[in-house]
């Protein structure tokens, strides 16, 4: 697993350069009306976004590039373009320019998907009822009061997801996970970070952590299986369980049910760290 993070990071970490808060900055608003309206797309070589659902059918951009220099500015070129269902967003820049970045403010009606994908920088994500798939190449995101599935992907930053209604994948290559009151199948995995998850499984959830430790907060009314493990290895490692459990109980692995175990199965696994499931 941790050769898999190793990689992952590698590869989205490559875009990375050009981030900086530069001396200089230039602001591009525009606006575009999206009645029905699937899709947003953006793709930037780098700067935070931030998407937030409004009222209404049109799509609200706030795009504020910056560079050290004034005449890189105009380097950064800004395409905005609408194909059946669709508005694409999109910022590039020449590939010897760096020490640039494309700040994104978004307004969106909050029926439509969400795809935002920046080589690197902060990525924000409100209110949105249909899926959001969100990829930084080394930054934080923050996911919030989502209707469908989540997707969230960064090189190397801490991932907070809450209020989601769909299934959630959560991937980072060394940054802590929090996942609150999702209910769905959920997909966590981190290169070396802590693990934090509140709620009421439901389905498969994966818990997943190269080196850290895992807390697990379930409703006192659960009815799931568990499946989780730390190494044989880590001597201090523990696996703890505020739960009554009918199956195999040890200090370092845990694997049976809790109440009927009808709602879904929790594994959860760290190579060097504790793991504690208990009553919310």
């Amino acid at each position: 697993m941790a050769w898999l993070i190793a990689a992952i990071g590698s590869l989205l970490l490559v875009g990375c350069e050009g981030i900086s808060v530069g001396r200089y900055s230039e602001v591009e608003e525009r606006s575009f009306d999206v009645d029905g309206a699937q899709s947003l797309s953006l793709g930037s070589f780098g700067g935070n976004v931030t998407v937030r659902a409004g009222e209404g059918s049109t799509i609200t951009v706030v795009a504020t590039k910056r560079a050290r220099r004034e005449k890189d500015l105009d380097a950064i070129a800004l395409r905005f373009t609408e194909p059946g269902g669709e508005l694409r967003i999109k910022a590039e820049k020449p590939g010897y320019l760096g020490n640039v970045s494309v700040d994104f403010e978004i307004t969106a009606p909050r029926g439509i998907r969400a795809n935002v994908a920046t080589g690197g920088g902060n990525l924000e994500i409100t209110g949105m009822d249909r899926a959001v798939d969100a990829t930084t190449g080394g930054g934080n995101i923050d996911i919030s009061e989502t209707g469908g599935e989540v997707s969230a992907v960064t090189g190397g930053g801490n991932v907070t997801v809450s209020d989601a209604a769909g299934a959630t994948k959560v991937t980072t290559g060394g940054g802590n996970i929090d996942v609150r009151d999702v209910s769905g199948s959920i997909e966590v995995l981190t290169g070396g970070g802590n693990i934090e998850y509140r709620g009421q499984p439901q389905g498969g959830c994966d818990f997943n952590t190269g080196g850290g430790n895992i807390k697990l907060r379930l409703n006192s009314d659960s009815n799931v299986r568990l499946e989780l493990e730390v190494p044989r290895t880590c001597e201090k490692c523990r696996v703890d369980v505020d739960f009554s459990v009918d199956g195999q109980v040890t200090q370092r692995k845990v694997f049976g049910t809790i109440g009927s175990g009808s709602e879904g199965v929790v594994r959860a696994m760290t190579g060097g760290g504790n793991i504690d499931v208990v009553r919310r």
